[in-house]
């Protein structure tokens, strides 16, 4: 297999990071299947909801009916609901933990028979910053980027002595739809921007470059690691 002939999957791929790594990852000569809950229609591109088992059943069953194989796996989608510790409802709490932590698990566990099938297949799972420092009233989302990061290296290990490496990225605050409206809510971006060792948000292709590096060749003796995309 030569690297223009990798298959891949990304999740949330209908915008954001999501949609960034797709394309790189298609400019790289790359087939890439799309999902997210909604999707422009194109080729390769499914409406599924990662917090569904079955959603993810049907997903697992076109990429082996279309290509046999899967060689890289990206599962990016995830939600923010912002709230203190108080304002946070047990439901926004599951329904977070359902999309940024289950929705991983279940990727992965779906998508393993086929990956198994692939060349060099490695596994890339989006945690965040938050992880690492947490946020104010961002509970939910923290615990449950903290949580993709264990499960990650837990899986590293698991799926080390079949070759398939897992690995995750940490993306500080970066230009995305959502982070937008997270911004706008806090303060101007310009504020965000100066607090940045950098004097700059990230861009959704600072992200994809680093996820082509790591689900790529360049990685091959690379993983369990958490790569931090801020300084």
């Amino acid at each position: 297999m030569t690297v223009d002939s990798r298959i891949a999957l990304v999740t949330g791929a209908g915008a954001g990071i999501g949609a960034a790594i797709a394309d790189r990852f298609e400019s790289n000569g790359w087939t890439v299947v799309r999902t997210d809950v909604t999707i422009a229609d194109r080729r390769h591109s499914l409406r599924s909801d990662v917090s569904s088992e079955g959603d993810w059943d049907r997903v697992a069953a076109y990429v082996a009916e279309h290509f046999g194989r899967l060689d890289v796996l990206v599962n990016n989608a995830g939600i923010l609901k912002l709230g203190s510790i108080e304002e946070t409802s047990l439901a926004a709490w599951n329904q977070v933990m359902a999309v940024n932590l289950s929705g991983v698990f279940l990727g992965c566990r779906s998508m393993l028979p086929i990956l198994r099938k692939g060349v060099a297949a490695s596994i890339l799972n989006m945690s965040s910053i938050t992880a690492l420092r947490g946020s104010a009233n961002q509970s939910a989302y923290s615990a449950s980027k903290g949580g993709v990061l264990a499960f990650t290296q837990a899986l590293a290990i698991e799926l080390a002595g079949e070759g398939i490496r897992v690995n995750a990225i940490c993306p500080g605050t970066t230009e995305t739809p959502m982070v937008k409206d997270l911004i706008a809510a806090r303060s101007t971006t310009g504020e965000n921007s100066e607090l940045h060792p950098l004097r700059r948000l990230g861009t959704v292709d600072d992200q994809a470059a680093a996820a082509a590096f790591l689900c790529g060749p360049e990685a091959g003796f690379i993983t369990g690691v958490a790569l931090r995309t801020y300084p």
